[in-house]
């Protein structure tokens, strides 16, 4: 739905493009997460990497009310950093602050439950989708953590 954003996510580096309604690409839209950081360890020289706890989330605000149909997660480009797999949950959300969003959405319906995915591909997803009816707001989960190029969703104006 063209004129969606994204409003809030755990990563320090955030989705740094808006969503799209129609096909785009360029590397300024892909949102790589930053859970995983480098360490240095005491006994050698070498960088060992570091996880924090939980998993990697972005909750999308949509331009207006509407039914999901369709969702697209496109991993193309991530090769050796995508996510293992992913999930989605939507509510219709009235009011409130960007940052009050994180809390509710924890606890909003699950629109798609968890979907393994692959490297350097798109994922479509119909018949997997619960119906929610109308909803203003979807939170993407990428378990544990990884890079996506696109997440796209279709569907009918409530």
């Amino acid at each position: 739905m063209a004129g969606s954003h994204a409003c809030a996510c755990t990563a320090s580096r955030r989705w740094t493009g808006r969503a799209r309604a129609a096909p785009s690409f360029s590397t300024s839209q892909r949102w790589k997460t930053a859970r995983t950081s480098l360490r240095r360890t005491t006994s050698t020289s070498a960088s060992l990497p570091r996880r924090e706890p939980g998993n990697d989330w972005a909750i999308i605000a949509l331009a207006q009310p509407g039914i999901i149909k369709k969702i697209e997660v496109d991993t193309a480009h991530f090769k050796g950093n995508y996510p293992d797999r992913c999930s989605f949950q939507a509510a219709r959300v009235t009011g409130g602050t960007d940052s009050s969003l994180v809390t509710q959405a924890m606890f909003w319906p699950v629109l798609l439950g968890e979907q393994k995915l692959q490297l350097d591909k798109q994922h479509y997803y119909e018949s997997e989708l619960a119906a929610l009816g109308p909803v203003t707001h979807v939170r993407f989960n990428i378990i544990p953590d990884g890079g996506v190029s696109r997440v796209r969703l279709w569907g009918t104006l409530a």
